[in-house]
């Protein structure tokens, strides 16, 4: 039997579809490796943690007041701003157990205390005591002013606190600044309601913001 040998044109046409085979072969592997990227890098949802989402995209939120967001810790350099508030009653002719206002990492913890400068039984007048307590392992400077007062600037070490008074009605700014750069800062009011009573109490809030390096 005689076989003919293929004509140039066919060895052309054969080696073509071969390529052309070939080439959509590695198409397929090469979408099915990059299914789900974006501009070739993989995406990881809002929940990953900074190292798994290292070199990679991140998703927004889809539920809650966070929805269509991308959470903080994935932004460096951004503040965070956040509200507080306490209504406290104070103690008959006692010293009020101070209540948490604001507790940031590397800063350190704000408490208030209402407590009661009348002497006479069933008459309260409160006052509010604020403490600072340095919980960032090293030593913070810190400045305060009350209303249109002159502020005082201290530096305090770590483990120790600073304590003032805020009588009446007042506006407190508190400043904390780490070091490196960072800061805490307070912006608030502090408000004695029912004073000269047997109902009185104290009242104090405002915002906290840290600003990162």
């Amino acid at each position: 039997m005689f076989i003919r040998k293929p004509s140039p044109a066919m060895v052309v046409a054969c080696v073509a579809l071969f390529i052309s085979l070939g080439g959509t072969g590695y198409a397929a592997v090469n979408f099915a490796r990059n299914a789900g990227k974006v501009d070739g890098r993989d995406a990881v949802g809002p929940g990953a943690s900074l190292n798994r989402a290292a070199g990679k995209l991140v998703a927004t939120s889809r539920r809650g007041a966070q929805r269509g967001k991308i959470p903080r810790k994935f932004l460096a350099g951004v503040p965070v701003v956040a509200s507080f508030g306490r209504f406290l009653e104070v103690p008959d002719n006692a010293v009020g157990a101070p209540v948490v206002l604001v507790r940031r990492a590397g800063f350190g913890t704000v408490s208030v205390a209402c407590s009661d400068q009348a002497p006479p039984v069933g008459i309260e007048n409160p006052y509010v005591t604020v403490s600072v307590a340095n919980e960032s392992g090293g030593p913070l400077n810190l400045a305060r002013r009350q209303g249109g007062g002159a502020p005082a600037v201290v530096e305090f070490a770590s483990g120790t606190v600073q304590t003032f008074t805020v009588l009446g009605q007042n506006t407190i700014e508190v400043i904390l600044g780490r070091p490196d750069g960072s800061t805490l800062m307070l912006d608030g009011g502090a408000r004695q309601a029912g004073q000269d009573t047997g109902a009185a109490a104290c009242n104090v809030f405002g915002m906290s913001t840290v600003v990162p390096r």
